[in-house]
């Protein structure tokens, strides 16, 4: 069979179940480190056993301790690709590892193979509403501490994959999240649920209906602060100028009377990249307030010509810059 150098395993032949109950018990007696059973997951070597076989090596060692977690799901993760049935036999089991405290967060498995692995539990999955709900949940239970812009970047894929699968089931519980009083679940959702304010790349509450998102600000009283601060500003670009988007428009006219509402509507404007001339972004901005600036409410309106006013100032100071530049001056 196998022969152990070195603390690494060398494997050649088929491997039998015996093999694996010797290995597990090498493991047991602590005369194996668990990160060398990562050789289980390589050149498909346990293929040619059961999905039972597999399970009952791969449980002990995910078992044993922290590290024997990632090694576990690597060899399962392998042990399945590209073969649905033994994936769909070994379902409830990846199912209850992605439950495993930490494990979304803890960047010990590869983020790439838990989109998979989502992936193909809500397809095969005939409880789709449930693990839709219960994943979202795990995945904002980790929102009561502070997360890296890694944890948040995997977060979001996660998150993304669920709300396109049934928004109508994860929703719910992001809307829990958004509506806690705990201030640092708070932050961690909204970093997670909006758009690069860079970029204002896709939104992932795009995929909810408007009207939906509508209804949930007319239902809790802060939900309009807290969706201002979250949503897109900048829609479609035509010929002719930028759109608004078309929630931002809502909560202008709706919840215009906020300050807070309009506060975060400008500070999502007033921040991009950019390389060039300054004037087509500065313009950009002035036609968004500029659509506001008969608005019904006093203080709409108020806010609308304040920032018109500064973004002209802006535009002719940096026409006069760009002016004299080319002189030289």
């Amino acid at each position: 069979m196998r022969t152990l150098e070195g603390a690494h395993f060398l494997i050649s032949g088929l491997l039998s179940n015996q093999d694996l109950l010797r290995i597990l018990r090498l493991l047991r007696e602590g005369k194996v480190n668990v990160n060398t059973l990562h050789a289980f997951s390589y050149g498909s070597v346990l293929d040619h056993l059961t999905p039972n076989v597999v399970l009952d090596f791969t449980s002990e060692i995910i078992e044993s301790d922290e590290e024997g977690i990632s090694v576990g799901w690597r060899i399962l993760f392998m042990y399945v690709h590209d073969d649905d049935e033994k994936f769909k036999t070994l379902l409830s089991t990846f199912r209850k590892i992605l439950h495993l405290p930490g494990l979304l967060t803890n960047g010990k498995i590869d983020c790439y193979e838990i989109q998979v692995v989502i992936k193909k539990l809500i397809y095969f999955n005939d409880d789709r509403e449930h693990l839709v709900t219960s994943l979202t949940s795990e995945i904002t239970n980790s929102f009561d501490g502070r997360l890296s812009l890694d944890q948040i970047r995997d977060l979001r894929s996660y998150v993304s994959i669920l709300l396109d699968s049934s928004w109508e089931h994860s929703w719910p519980v992001l809307s829990g999240a958004l509506l806690s009083s705990d201030k640092t679940v708070v932050y961690n959702v909204i970093e997670i649920l909006e758009p690069s304010m860079i970029t204002e790349e896709t939104w992932l509450l795009e995929k909810i209906p408007k009207e939906i998102l509508e209804k949930w600000c007319k239902v809790h009283e802060n939900g309009p602060e807290i969706l201002s601060a979250i949503v897109p500003v900048m829609a479609d670009r035509d010929e002719q100028r930028v759109n608004i988007h078309p929630l931002s428009k809502y909560l202008v006219f709706e919840h215009g009377y906020s300050d807070r509402v309009l506060s975060n509507i400008s500070r999502r404007l007033g921040t991009f990249s950019w390389s060039g001339s300054l004037i087509p972004f500065y313009t950009e901005q002035l036609s968004i307030f500029k659509s506001f600036k008969n608005h019904k409410l006093e203080n709409v309106r108020v806010w609308a010509h304040a920032h018109i006013e500064g973004l002209t100032k802006q535009i002719d100071l940096e026409r006069q810059r760009e002016e004299e530049n080319v002189l030289g001056l």
